[in-house]
């Protein structure tokens, strides 16, 4: 008779060992989990970061597009600001010579920011073809280049 009481209790004793090592097993499964949805969501942010900061750098480029060095809209320093539904950013358009304008867009998405910079340069090719003997025809091509 104790040969069968030796038997129960090492029976509850494997089902005890098994259930500690199944919950340690779930425990762990569900930090796993946790840092790898962190993980996700950190690199979401950085990429709706970088492409809000994106969004700064094209808006100021196209408005810069409009204008040729002469007539720009800014004496030393310009700035353009605009929110977006993912977050927002702030552009900083800086006169470096007479033909390059360093833009620098800073986005910000909750606590989080990131900051993109690009050098605009404004390029003028003149070309003189000749049409006849007498006749000459000068085109002017004018145009922004953006540098990243």
């Amino acid at each position: 008779m104790v040969h069968l009481a030796s038997k129960k209790g090492s029976t509850l004793v494997i089902i005890l060992a098994l259930i500690g090592v199944f919950s340690i097993l779930g425990v762990s499964l569900l930090m796993s989990n946790s840092q790898t949805d962190k993980e996700r969501k950190f690199i979401i942010n950085q990429q709706q970061l970088y492409y809000v900061a994106e969004a700064g750098l094209t808006h100021a480029f196209h408005k810069l597009k409009t204008h040729t060095p002469s007539d720009l809209w800014f004496e030393e320093e310009g700035k353009i600001s605009a929110k977006l539904d993912s977050g927002s950013y702030d552009v900083t358009l800086v006169l470096v010579d007479k033909n390059s304008v360093e833009i620098k867009s800073t986005a910000t998405l909750g606590k989080s920011k990131i900051t993109r910079t690009a050098t605009a340069k404004f390029l003028e090719d003149r070309r003189i073809t000749l049409n006849t003997p007498f006749l000459c025809q000068e085109e002017i091509s004018r145009q922004w280049v953006l540098n990243f």
